[in-house]
């Protein structure tokens, strides 16, 4: 009898860093996420899915529009945050 050794298996999970921004994108609703990500997509900021999901592209392109717009420091706090969204949202 020769017992069957298993390796488990690992699947890495993106986990947002628990940065002002991701925290007010996370209190968007799903669809205002996918509508902040497609309008990010049409200002040139964004080539990720429109999946609503805070993930490496998506805060890449929130850094760089806000950056462009003189809103960076504005993602240093949850409100400054809310406020580049809603910017985004139009």
């Amino acid at each position: 009898y020769s017992p069957t050794v298993r390796q488990p298996t690992y699947t890495p999970v993106y986990r947002a860093p628990a940065t002002p921004a991701a925290q007010a994108f996370a209190d968007y609703s799903p669809a205002m996420r996918r509508a902040i990500q497609a309008n990010l997509r049409a200002y040139g900021y964004y080539t990720g899915a429109i999946d609503g999901v805070w993930g490496p592209r998506t805060y890449r392109a929130v850094q760089a529009y806000a950056q462009r717009t003189g809103m960076g420091a504005d993602l240093d706090s949850f409100r400054g945050s809310l406020g580049v969204f809603d910017n985004l949202m139009g």
